[in-house]
């Protein structure tokens, strides 16, 4: 059932993403003077991304009691087997024709999405995301 559950989902992942990995980043010296994005991500040119990776870009909308919306969270849907995690580089999410709907951020949270007791997909919450 789990895998039936987890191939269902995986057709609604229409949008791609360039996924960097954390562990990839050089560390930076303390004398170093990194350069920052206008995220204040550090741009980094010795990482390996990955790109065309299946995801669905959404914000979600975090609500007070009154239903009054706080902030909308720039999230990603992931294949739960994903191996993306807290503090990875995501860039260049786009939609099927091209469309970019994201430039760049930083993985804030792991959580995963869980039906029926089985974990279906991994949810990415973003940190300073850059829109176009």
């Amino acid at each position: 059932m789990a895998q039936y559950l987890r191939r269902s989902t995986n057709r609604f992942l229409k949008h791609r993403y360039t996924w960097i990995d954390d562990d990839s980043v050089p560390v930076l010296d303390v004398s170093d003077q990194p350069t920052y994005d206008s995220n204040g991500i550090p741009i980094t040119t010795d990482a390996s991304p990955v790109t065309e990776k299946k995801c669905l870009f959404l914000y979600e909308t975090i609500t007070n009691n009154e239903n009054n919306i706080l902030m909308q969270v720039p999230t990603l849907y992931v294949p739960y087997d994903d191996p993306v995690s807290e503090r990875d580089l995501i860039r260049n999410v786009v939609t099927q024709s091209g469309v970019i709907l994201l430039d760049g951020a930083m993985v804030e949270t792991v959580d995963f999405t869980s039906d029926i007791g089985e974990n279906a997909m991994k949810v990415l919450r973003l940190s300073g995301a850059k829109t176009v």
